[in-house]
């Protein structure tokens, strides 16, 4: 991965100008301005942001049921704490980057895995710094996240969706529009006219 030149942007209006990174595989909601504000504080080059860790459930039951709706068994899991050594392929969720930095990186080979980032960036001279805001991000490959991500949107932000598709609010979420094409995969929680 390389960055370019021609990329970088010009000095804002306010402040210095700072460079977000996501990474491909999450899906974050949080406060942008946090993650910027916790950079500014932090005086470094680079900053990685990642979300306060969901705490292990102690106790979790699974119903397995089949084709006719019967329940066939329930598996019970006990608190179980990962404590192996795994890479964690999602880390960090977004980067916040001073504008030195990006220059800085623009003769930086760059690994493709974001996780090997920060070791380049140390490499390059940067100062590196971790921090935790609140907020929470969702993997885009498990499909039980993409379910919690899908009903946290619904819950919260509506409005992502109605100003995504061009839909207007009618109240008791409603939402109007006309040429909106719904893909035919999409599950649908409602009647579509």
């Amino acid at each position: 991965l390389a960055i370019r030149a021609n990329g970088l942007a010009l000095k804002p209006d306010e402040g210095e100008p700072v460079y977000l990174v996501f990474n491909g595989d999450r899906f974050p909601i949080c406060d942008l301005n946090d993650a910027i504000l916790v950079h500014r504080q932090n005086r470094s080059d680079v900053t990685l942001i990642d979300f306060p860790r969901k705490s292990g459930k102690s106790y979790e039951e699974k119903i397995h049921i089949d084709a006719g709706g019967q329940v066939q068994r329930v598996h019970r899991q006990y608190d179980q704490r990962d404590t192996s050594l795994a890479v964690d392929r999602d880390w960090p969720v977004i980067l916040v980057l001073s504008s030195d930095a990006m220059k800085a990186l623009i003769d930086v080979s760059l690994p493709h895995r974001i996780n090997q980032w920060p070791a380049a960036m140390l490499r390059a001279g940067l100062m590196v710094r971790g921090s935790t805001i609140p907020g929470r991000s969702f993997s885009l490959h498990d499909r039980e996240q993409l379910f919690e991500l899908n009903e946290m949107i619904l819950r919260l932000k509506p409005h992502w969706l109605a100003d995504a598709g061009g839909l207007v609010d009618q109240g008791q979420r409603i939402w109007v529009g006309s040429n909106v094409k719904i893909d035919s995969t999409a599950n649908v929680l409602g009647p579509v006219a």
